[in-house]
């Protein structure tokens, strides 16, 4: 077997090999033995035939590939091969399983838009009338996974399924593979106990549920919460939840982060050098797990005197002393801090050099010079500084019970296990898209919808008893695409059929005609 997933995963046997062995090799790892006697490259046009629309991205296909049926016979050791033209005869609306297809892009193709990868879904899944289909797509050093919903029809009279929506991993680098996608691709293999189709098939959708992701994601962002809360100390004048803790401190240096990651995410806008623990010890004098030198030198200095400041006034804090005996920078919250910690001669302001300012408030600083008081304590007198441990960005993923905490207690719950792991170490095991989810297309990953969703959850175990209500007159209740789509859908629906009514009193079935147009998974306009 070529391909090896996990901490050591390569992918290059895509660049070793013709696409038809390389994506069966990865079938095989996610041991799935795929069945296709056809392995030379199909005519496109042939596959797709009807289907076959006249844009660039199906102009920019070289190869296609039929790698093989999933179906109960993955399980039996006597799988008979078939060819392209034996399973397209032998698939029929009873039939139980789903084909997987493989398409090279020409070589000037080096990424694709999701609406590129969602046409190509869409068409072979069109074509495959009666079963639905996985594509492979490979351009470039990248590959991406897609498939699509399968609905039944309202109509009982219209033949085959509507097509859904499009979920794909999206953008596999094959030579430097993401921790995020080397964990889904994990997922993705076939377990011990699934002994069907059907157990597969509903293994996959689970992976490709983007609801089921943002669902462990919010699970380990709450534990790492609860965590942090216990261990970090905000100065006096941030604000304390009803038990004196730093609650909504941290809260507010999870936002902060979150959204630094997502710009990370955007053409590399913040080096990824700020997150790796190995490049950092080159700049920190001490890293270790007690200290809160992480914090204060690197992303203080990130929020507040990097991305709050203009790059043409960023500068240090000066050493000159004014007539009243204080530094000339006190209380100025656009000046770099802690020279101190970092290594005498390291060429730290390099790694905050190119990245841009943002006046968009997030990133304000909250410490009140005129009144002092601290609340983010970003300040080079020890007492008005913030404590929040480096062990909570960077530490190895251990039981709650090792690091001194008891999450059974705090969710009211009993032997139960919980992992807990620093901050950067676990954003580090997601892929992050910029592109936010729609009800037409979703990547598998995290997208800006997080943001809200993750400020609206955090509130709620801020002020449990009231966190729906606190929300609401707040302004902070986050609505889900799905249910604007639903509003927009039925508001247009609603306005398009008395218009019409006036327009045209003769016409028959409006509102069933409006539906049939506005459904993204028939072709054909009604």
């Amino acid at each position: 077997m070529e391909i090896k997933i996990g901490e050591n995963m390569n992918l290059s046997v895509f660049f070793d090999k013709n696409l038809f062995d390389a994506g069966t090799d990865l079938f095989n790892y996610l041991n799935i033995r795929l069945n296709s006697s056809t392995t030379i490259s199909l005519d496109l046009k042939d596959v797709l035939k009807k289907h076959f629309k006249a844009k660039e991205i199906f102009s920019d296909v070289t190869e296609t590939y039929f790698l093989g049926l999933v179906d109960d016979s993955v399980f039996d050791m006597l799988q008979t091969p078939l060819s392209f033209q034996e399973a397209d005869k032998k698939i029929n609306n009873d039939y139980n399983g789903l084909m997987v297809f493989a398409v090279r892009l020409n070589d000037n193709k080096k990424t694709l838009t999701r609406s590129d990868i969602a046409d190509l879904t869409r068409a072979f899944n069109r074509a495959s009338q009666f079963m639905p289909v996985v594509l492979l797509v490979k351009y470039g050093n990248f590959l991406t996974f897609s498939t699509s919903e399968r609905l039944k029809y309202q109509q009982t009279w219209r033949p085959g399924e509507k097509i859904g929506k499009v979920s794909m991993l999206k953008d596999i680098n094959l030579l430097k593979t993401h921790a995020g996608h080397s964990r889904i691709l994990e997922d993705l293999i076939k377990k011990p106990e699934v002994k069907n189709f059907n157990g597969l098939y509903e293994q996959w959708k689970e992976v490709f549920n983007i609801k089921i992701l943002n669902k462990n994601f919010f699970k380990e962002l709450a534990d790492w919460y609860f965590w942090a809360v216990e261990n970090v100390q905000f100065p006096e004048h941030a604000e304390k939840d009803k038990d004196g803790k730093d609650s909504i401190s941290v809260i507010r240096l999870l936002t902060r982060l979150i959204f630094v990651w997502f710009m990370k995410e955007k053409e590399e806008l913040i080096p990824d050098d700020l997150f790796r623990k190995d490049k950092i010890y080159s700049y920190i004098k001490d890293l270790s797990d007690n200290e809160s030198t992480y914090y204060k030198a690197v992303l203080q200095n990130l929020f507040f005197a990097t991305l709050n400041t203009p790059i043409e006034e960023r500068k240090f804090r000066t050493e000159k002393r004014g007539y009243s005996g204080y530094n000339e920078d006190f209380g100025n919250h656009y000046v770099y801090r802690y020279n101190n910690l970092f290594k005498p001669n390291a060429d730290w302001k390099t790694l905050f050099k190119e990245i841009p300012f943002l006046n968009g408030g997030i990133f304000d600083c909250l410490d009140d010079k005129k009144n002092k008081k601290y609340r983010d304590g970003f300040s080079d007198t020890s007492k008005n500084q913030s404590v929040v441990p480096n062990v909570l960005f960077f530490g190895e993923k251990k039981t709650d019970k090792d690091y001194e905490i008891d999450l059974n207690k705090i969710y009211s719950t009993s032997k139960q296990k919980h992992e807990i792991s620093g901050i950067i170490n676990m954003l580090n095991g997601y892929k992050f898209t910029i592109s936010e989810n729609t009800p037409l297309e979703e990547e598998i990953a995290l997208d800006p919808n997080l943001l809200g969703k993750t400020f609206e959850s955090l509130l709620t175990y801020y002020n449990p008893e009231t966190g729906q209500n606190a929300r609401k007159r707040q302004g902070s209740y986050y609505t889900p695409a799905e249910i604007v789509e639903y509003m927009v859908n039925e508001s247009l629906t609603t306005y398009l059929e008395h218009s019409l009514k006036e327009t045209c009193p003769k016409a028959e079935n409006i509102q069933e005609k409006l539906r049939h147009l506005f459904d993204y998974g028939i072709s054909e306009n009604p």
